[in-house]
C-alpha cells in the first residue's frame, strides 16, 4: 500500500494512487479524546450535517445538486479507537476522467460544504433541524429498553472500567441530551472542526496539486497533532469477575460476558488474539458454538466480537433463563481448556484461510482497501503483504499464550421473565 504524507499547517493529508478504481475515495477524520458529552453531542451533531449544508434551502434542493454532481457517496459517522473519538466523512464519487473537467473541484467542495457550512447562523444550529436531530437521538436512546441485545451491550459497557471516566447510563444520557441548546451543540461543532487532530486520506487517480489546492481552502483549524491511534491497554489481574442479574419482561434472556486481554504483544494484538476469539466464538465451527449450541443445547446462538482497541472479546448469548447458570459455567470451562491448547490444527488453519480470504476481499474492493491503509498509516497494522506473513506464523503455542492473558471482567446477565 503505497502512498504519500503531504504534511500540511497543522493537519495531514494522504495521497494512495491508484488507477484500479473509476472512483476517488476521500476519508475526512477529527480525532479527540472521549468525554461523557460525546456520547449524545455527536450523534444529534452527525443528523444535523446528514441534513446537507447552508447553501440549500431545503433538502430536495441539496439532493438535486447531489445527482448533478453524479450522486458522491457521502457517509458521516462516529467510531471509538481506544480512548478517542474518530468524527468521520467518507465519500466515493466518480473521477472526472470518465465525467467531465472540473467535477473534482465541484464534488469535493459539496462533500467540505457538508461539514464547514451546515445549517446554522448566529452561533447556533437552525432550531427547527436541531430539534428534530435532538428528538430523534432521545427517542433512540429511550428505545433501547425494547432491544433486549443492544440493551445488554449498553449495560455491559457500562458496568466494565475501560474509560478514565464511568460511562453514564442511557437515563443519564438522555437527561443530558434534553438540556443541550443549539448554541451548546455549535459550540461543541465548532471545537470538534477546529480544535481536534485532522488527517485527510484521498485514493484514486488524481493530480495531488490540484486536490490539495481544493482541501487546502476548505480547512481552518487550529488541529491537534496527536495523528496516531493508541490502543487501551491493561495490566492488572482481575481477582473476581463482576457479576450483574437484571430482570426484564422478555421472551429470551442475553448473556454478555467481558474478557479484558492483558500484556499483549503486538503480534499477538494483531494476529493471535484474532486467531484466539475466531476458534472460542467466531463461527458455527467454533467451540462455544459447538459445545454449548450443539452439544449441550443451552442457547439459540452464542459467539464472539474482538474490539482490539480497547483490548477486549466479548462473549454475547442468547438463551432460556432457567440456563444461565450451566451456560455460564461450559463458557468458563471453554475459555480455560483453551489454555490447555484444546482445540485442533485443523481450526487454526480454518481461521487463517478466513482471514487471507478477507484480505484478498480488501485488495479488490476501494472502501476496504482505504479502510485498511488508514488503519496502516494511523494504528500501526500491517500491511497486506506482512499480513499474509505473519498470519501464516500463528502457532498453537501462540494461541495458549495469548489464552492465558485472557481475565474474565464482568458477566452480565438479562433474565427474561415472559
Amino acid at each position: 500500500m503505497d502512498y504519500k504524507l503531504v504534511k500540511m499547517d497543522n493537519y495531514n493529508i494522504y495521497f494512495s494512487q491508484t488507477k484500479n478504481f473509476k472512483t476517488i475515495s476521500l476519508s475526512i477524520r477529527f480525532k479527540k479524546k472521549k468525554t461523557i458529552e460525546d456520547f449524545v453531542y455527536s450523534g444529534i451533531l452527525r443528523k444535523i450535517l446528514k441534513a446537507g449544508s447552508n447553501n440549500y434551502k431545503n433538502i430536495n434542493d441539496y439532493y438535486k445538486a447531489k445527482f448533478d454532481l453524479y450522486n458522491p457517496g457521502i457517509n458521516i459517522g462516529i467510531t471509538n479507537f481506544g480512548p478517542d473519538q474518530i468524527f468521520y466523512v467518507n465519500s466515493k464519487f466518480s473521477n472526472e476522467k470518465y465525467t467531465k473537467a472540473g467535477m473534482h473541484k465541484k464534488t469535493i467542495n459539496f462533500i467540505l460544504d457538508s461539514i464547514y457550512k451546515p445549517k446554522a447562523e448566529n452561533g447556533e444550529f437552525e432550531k427547527e433541524l436541531f430539534e428534530l436531530s435532538k428528538h430523534e437521538c432521545i427517542e433512540k436512546m429511550k428505545a433501547l429498553k425494547d432491544d433486549p441485545f443492544r440493551y445488554t451491550v449498553n449495560r455491559l459497557w457500562e458496568e466494565m472500567d475501560v474509560y478514565d471516566f464511568k460511562i453514564p447510563s442511557t437515563n443519564e444520557l438522555i437527561k443530558l441530551a434534553k438540556k443541550i441548546s443549539s448554541k451548546d451543540l455549535y459550540n461543541y461543532y465548532n471545537d470538534l472542526v477546529k480544535n481536534s487532530t485532522l488527517d485527510i486520506f484521498v485514493m484514486g487517480d488524481f493530480n495531488e496539486e490540484e486536490i490539495k489546492s481544493i482541501i487546502d481552502k476548505n480547512i481552518k483549524g487550529n488541529f491537534g497533532d496527536n495523528h496516531k491511534n493508541k490502543y487501551i491497554t491493561f495490566e492488572n489481574k482481575i481477582s473476581k469477575a463482576k457479576e450483574i442479574i437484571e430482570d426484564k419482561k422478555a421472551t429470551q434472556s442475553q448473556m454478555a460476558i467481558s474478557l479484558k486481554l492483558t500484556n499483549l504483544t503486538d503480534f499477538e494484538r494483531q494476529y493471535v488474539s484474532m486467531c484466539y476469539s475466531n476458534i472460542l466464538g467466531g463461527g458455527w465451527s467454533s467451540k462455544l458454538m459447538q459445545i454449548v449450541r450443539e452439544k449441550h443445547s443451552l442457547c439459540y446462538h452464542i459467539g464472539t466480537n474482538r474490539d482490539i482497541s480497547h483490548s477486549l472479546i466479548f462473549v454475547y448469548a442468547f438463551i432460556d433463563a432457567k440456563d444461565y447458570k450451566k451456560c455460564l459455567k461450559l463458557v468458563k470451562e471453554i475459555i480455560e481448556s483453551m489454555k490447555k491448547g484444546d482445540f485442533t490444527d485443523a481450526h487454526l488453519d480454518q481461521v487463517k484461510e478466513i482471514y487471507l480470504n478477507a484480505i484478498k476481499e480488501a485488495e479488490d474492493h476501494q472502501s476496504l482497501y482505504i479502510s485498511n491503509l488508514i488503519d496502516m498509516i494511523l494504528t500501526g497494522t500491517d500491511d497486506f503483504k506482512t499480513r499474509k506473513k505473519k498470519i501464516a506464523e500463528v502457532t498453537r503455542e501462540d494461541i495458549m499464550k495469548v489464552a492465558s492473558k485472557v481475565q474474565m471482567d464482568v458477566v452480565y446477565f438479562l433474565k427474561g421473565e415472559m
